[in-house]
């Protein structure tokens, strides 16, 4: 193994046997902690947007942890991964598109489907047609 990887693999190791021992980070920790690992947001309890918004950048799945969730901290988990939509609290066409734009297949998450965004989920994964809404193909 390349030593540098290794290196790296070391200190993530123990960046992450800190944080399950700590449970609780102060922000210069959980901003370091979340841009290394995403998953590390479940641990920090007082949460920032900017601490949130690096967290969803590296993993969009990590919303669900994600205490006061705004738009914005939505829009970039959807665009990290689709799939992310399921943990939205409060969807938004906007949110829903970006999150279709990115998995088709999201559009299964989606509450309040349109148009657009099936259309688009379709487009972007025709496998998605499943999940659309019988109502969308009535006249």
């Amino acid at each position: 193994m390349n030593e540098s990887v290794r290196t790296r693999l070391l200190t993530y190791r123990s960046l992450y046997q800190q944080l399950t021992v700590k449970k609780s980070l102060i922000a210069n920790e959980a901003l370091k902690a979340v841009e290394s690992d995403g998953d590390a947001l479940q641990y920090v309890q007082k949460q920032t947007d900017e601490i949130c918004l690096k967290a969803v950048e590296r993993n969009g799945h990590v919303l669900r942890y994600v205490q006061k969730q705004t738009d914005e901290i939505c829009l970039k988990a959807v665009e990290r991964n689709g799939d992310a939509l399921q943990y939205v609290q409060k969807q938004t066409d906007e949110i829903c598109l970006k999150a279709v734009e990115n998995n088709g297949y999201a559009l299964k998450y989606v509450q309040k489907q349109t148009d657009e965004i099936c259309l688009k989920a379709v487009e972007r994964n025709g496998d998605a047609l499943q999940y659309v809404e019988s109502r969308m193909f009535d006249e």
